[in-house]
């Protein structure tokens, strides 16, 4: 009879997520665990909803010269946590080059970076963040001029799944945080 393929992440962000859950929790018949789950997601994302900024400020995904605009997990991530992912409101898609002129150009008050560590309390986060305000023409942008730099952990800023949450947790707490 053949093996069965389940196919999971097509379309990243929380509505996927959820429909991957679904997916997942049907074909190991465990569906009241998928929709604790979903229940869970939800929650945390009525937590967020309801501490989003009145206007969101701008914010742009960068990693080595591409951006996270819309089509992204990203643009949910940042949706969330009550920003207005400027790659995205340009009307690009997907991971896309974005020259430097054009990172200035936007001035985002937000630049999110993925850093290399497990945790975000790492030293690697903060580090990653010196390192980039550092980096040439970045320091004239208004996120390295006014401490708007912000290293999420690699695994959750790329995730498609859990880790969405927990980026947009810690980009909130980051946002509301700052004076």
């Amino acid at each position: 009879n053949g093996v069965r393929l389940l196919e999971l992440g097509h379309n990243p962000g929380f509505d996927d997520y959820r429909h991957d859950l679904r997916s997942l929790a049907a074909a190991v018949e465990a569906g009241p665990v998928a929709e604790a789950r979903i229940r869970q997601l939800d929650a945390r994302l009525a937590a967020l909803a309801a501490h989003r900024p009145p206007v969101a400020p701008g914010v742009v995904s960068w990693g080595d010269g591409y951006a996270a605009t819309g089509a992204t997990s990203f643009a949910d991530i940042a949706r969330a946590a009550g920003l207005d992912n400027l790659p995205e409101r340009a009307g690009l898609s997907g991971h896309v080059p974005v020259a430097m002129e054009q990172l200035l150009a936007w001035d985002p008050a937000y630049i999110v970076i993925a850093c290399p560590a497990a945790r975000p309390d790492d030293p690697a986060c903060p580090a990653a963040e010196a390192a980039f305000v550092g980096g040439p023409g970045l320091s004239a942008t208004r996120a390295a001029r006014e401490g708007g730099v912000i290293a999420i952990p690699a695994r959750d800023l790329a995730s498609t799944g859990e880790g969405m949450i927990v980026a947009a947790e810690l980009l909130q707490a980051r946002l509301l945080a700052r004076p």
